[in-house]
């Protein structure tokens, strides 16, 4: 019995030394988070070495701008420190011009391949061309206050494979400028911060594929040509401070082939000079209930359009309309019973609505 015992123990001891090495196994490696494959949410930042870059006093701290990409990955994360100094500027590389000024002659990423790029809130300067001519680019990500202030002259110009971009992260943004994204010819979908106020020439020329537009309450001027050849838009919700009599308005948005619906939003005051001129396409437009004064020129154009009012019947700056309009109006609001309104040149049909 002794013996048999003894034997038992040794057993015993051997599955107990065995179950203990099992239960201290380590995790598995597919579940252990490596620099090639990130968990989800977990960006890895680029080295310092993929990109060329110098150091800059910026009021009154020292900052690094990158100068030109050099790396092999294309989902780039733009590192937010290097050096343990912040990275504010995307610069690029810059030649002297013929007055001995540096100007940019290409963009830190310009006609790299990569395919998405995520860009730190450390980041307060987008340089010319920064991501110009990426045909590859699809996914453009902005961290949360991204302290940019302005997109350059061409930042994303010519990234055709990019198809929406939200700006929305930049609560800074005053605007875009020169030919921001200038024939982005897939771009579907662009969501504009509240507290932007200008859109600039030629910014979004081109841009066939654009199917709406919201442009927010803070937008108070677009430049010409700003959406000339978008021929793809079908509607738009306008903000309450875009300045409508500023000629660039009707050439470069109101005009699209496609156009199907124009929303002004609650807190637009007036609807006057070339707001919605030489409108082409047989167009809906809502008018808020705030809207109190219209000028008769305002809806002058070469089709028939439709134009509801949600309050009460506004004063006509000017006597006459032009164009082939039908009104359409709630009887129950005031100054509509005696409205005298009639067409210069075309007609005006005014319309209850049942």
């Amino acid at each position: 019995m002794t013996t048999f015992f003894r034997r038992m123990a040794v057993v015993f001891l051997f599955i107990s030394l065995l179950t203990l090495c099992c239960s201290c196994q380590t995790t598995p490696s597919s579940e252990v988070p490596t620099t090639d494959t990130p968990t989800t949410g977990v960006l890895v930042p680029n080295a310092a070495s993929d990109f060329d870059y110098d150091t800059f006093e910026k009021d009154g701290e020292r900052v690094i701008r990158l100068i030109r990409y050099k790396g092999e990955r294309t989902d780039v994360v733009i590192p937010d420190t290097i050096d343990g100094l912040p990275v504010r500027i995307l610069k690029g590389v810059t030649a002297q011009n013929e007055n001995g000024h540096p100007r940019v002659v290409q963009g830190v990423f310009e006609d790299t391949s990569i395919e998405s790029v995520y860009i730190p809130s450390s980041v307060s300067s987008l340089g010319r061309d920064s991501f110009a001519h990426c045909t590859k680019l699809e996914q453009v990500e902005f961290a949360k206050g991204c302290g940019i202030t302005s997109l350059n002259t061409s930042t994303f110009e010519s990234c055709t494979a990019l198809t929406r971009i939200d700006l929305s992260p930049l609560t800074k943004l005053k605007g875009t400028y020169y030919y921001s994204f200038r024939d982005c010819t897939s771009l579907k979908e662009i969501i504009f911060p509240e507290g932007m106020t200008t859109i600039d020439e030629g910014s979004f020329l081109n841009c066939s594929a654009l199917q709406s537009l919201y442009l927010p309450d803070s937008l108070e001027e677009i430049v010409k040509n700003a959406f000339e050849g978008c021929i793809g838009i079908e509607s738009i919700s306008v903000g309450k401070n875009l300045r409508l009599y500023e000629p660039a308005i009707s050439n470069v948005i109101f005009n699209s082939p496609a156009l199907k619906n124009i929303i002004f939003r609650d807190g637009v005051e007036s609807l006057d000079g070339y707001a919605m001129f030489s409108i082409t396409s047989p167009v809906s437009v809502e008018v808020p209930a705030s809207v109190n004064v219209v000028s008769g020129n305002t809806f002058f154009n070469y089709n028939t359009m439709t134009i509801t009012f949600a309050g009460d019947c506004p004063k006509m700056e000017s006597e006459k309309w032009l164009g082939d309009v039908i009104v359409r109006y709630n009887p129950d609001k005031m100054g509509w019973s005696n409205c005298d309104w009639s067409a210069k040149k075309g007609t005006l049909t005014l319309e209850p609505i049942k």
